[in-house]
């Protein structure tokens, strides 16, 4: 299951977030982007499971991680060619 997480700390990186959805599951990959204009950054993270994707967004929506409060959804990751 693909899942965005929106807010995160700019100096975020792969294990904390890794150590994080782990508490609910398997965690397959984790891809962290970074915006320094709007002091934000974007992850996206993707689960074996949906069921424990599920359940990770009903748990960690709208909590505080690293000094902001993230916001976690389902999300479809797409890549653009040209």
């Amino acid at each position: 299951m693909n899942i965005l997480i929106s807010n995160a700390d700019t100096s975020v990186n792969l294990l904390p977030l890794r150590h994080l959805f782990s508490e609910f599951g398997t965690v397959s990959s984790v891809m962290v982007l970074q915006s320094y204009r709007v002091g934000t950054g974007f992850c996206w993270l993707v689960m074996r499971e949906p069921s424990d994707g599920n359940n990770a967004i009903s748990q960690l929506d709208h909590t505080r991680f690293m000094h902001h409060i993230i916001g976690v959804r389902a999300g479809i990751l797409t890549l653009f060619k040209k």
